[in-house]
């Protein structure tokens, strides 16, 4: 890289706050990133050292997950708790 820059990629399934949505189906709740989690999501990749290039998936923790988390949580150290 010439000019030594990193990226971090935030793909977020459905952001929205809970009491303005009602998650009634797998889809959505498959796809759903709550305010806390993000907030923990957005942190630890402004703050991680030594990524030069990664996607991270961006979603809560929940039986119908539709994305993969383990780069993530490996990488960033991401643990959601919703």
């Amino acid at each position: 890289a010439k000019h030594n820059l990193s990226s971090i990629a935030i793909r977020i399934g459905a952001f929205e706050f809970a009491d303005r949505h009602e998650l009634t189906n797998a889809r959505d709740l498959s796809a759903w990133l709550s305010p806390r989690d993000a907030v923990q999501l957005l942190q630890l990749s402004v703050e991680v050292e030594g990524v030069q290039h990664l996607i991270a998936h961006g979603i809560s923790n929940n039986r119908f997950k539709r994305l993969d988390l383990s780069e993530t949580t490996r990488v960033l150290g991401y643990r959601p708790v919703d």
